[in-house]
């Protein structure tokens, strides 16, 4: 009984040697996190689940899942953060960012031609635009805001003042990337010779991201605007003037910075 009794109490002290052992490993194991950063600047920290040549998954510590593709990661490191590297590690986290983080704001300069209803001739137009908004909606590369800016047509009296909607989203994370945008608004007469009305316009072209925060894109712009005013038409008998209505039709080149 004597020698079962020390071949227990050595059973014991060794089954809370290796719990002591596993517990200071898992607590270990614990601590480590790794590091993801891309080639736009922004860093994931979590854990690597899966690592090979076609994907890099990582979860962080609200249990979400990302995934890159590796020519998207610029490089993965594994490391012990103190409380101040997890603190700058979760403000600089993208899908931890707060909203602060994800406002922007957008400046765009539109040279087009526009085309007025009852007129033959082509006029130059050029577009002013500067709006404000959250570049991460719905987790995602869509940036939605409001905006104002000032449009001319050159040799006439249109100057407007466009309020607008904008919606533009860039189709994959690559630095290099296409993009669509969509704008929806009503223009406001500077002088009396033309009133402002609703209008909507389309882009398309490609974004490069400098950094996280930093955009510059390009692209192709249409656009129709509906104004009042004293309009001209050509008739068999002459030139009839009137007070009506007519659309502007644009297209042309659109050039853009999100910062």
């Amino acid at each position: 009984m004597t020698n079962g009794f020390i071949l227990l109490m050595k059973n014991k002290w060794l089954i809370l040697f290796f719990c002591f052992v596993s517990v200071g490993i898992l607590a270990q194991e614990k601590a480590v996190t790794s590091k993801v950063t891309l080639k736009t600047g922004t860093v994931f920290v979590g854990e690597i689940i899966v690592k090979n040549n076609e994907v890099v998954m990582l979860k962080d510590s609200t249990g979400a899942r990302f995934q890159f593709q590796p020519s998207e990661v610029v490089l993965v490191e594994t490391f012990v953060p103190s409380k101040t590297d997890s603190d700058l590690q979760q403000s600089s986290t993208e899908p931890n960012s707060p909203l602060n983080t994800n406002f922007s704001a957008r400046f765009e300069i539109v040279s087009a031609t526009v085309s007025m209803q009852n007129e033959d001739n082509a006029k130059l137009l050029t577009q002013f635009l500067l709006s404000f908004g959250n570049k991460k909606v719905l987790g995602k590369d869509i940036y939605v805001g409001l905006g104002a800016g000032f449009l001319t047509v050159n040799n006439s009296n249109i100057n407007l003042l466009p309020i607008y909607l904008k919606v533009q989203a860039t189709t994959n994370k690559n630095r290099t990337s296409p993009f669509w945008g969509v704008e929806s608004g009503y223009t406001f007469s500077v002088n009396n010779y033309f009133k402002g009305g609703a209008y909507t316009s389309v882009s398309a072209g490609v974004n490069y991201k400098v950094n996280y925060k930093t955009s510059i894109y390009a692209g192709v712009f249409g656009a129709v605007y509906s104004i009042k005013g004293r309009l001209t038409e050509s008739i068999t008998e002459g030139i009839y003037a009137y007070e009506g209505i007519a659309s502007l039709k644009t297209a042309g080149l659109k050039l853009g910075l999100q910062f």
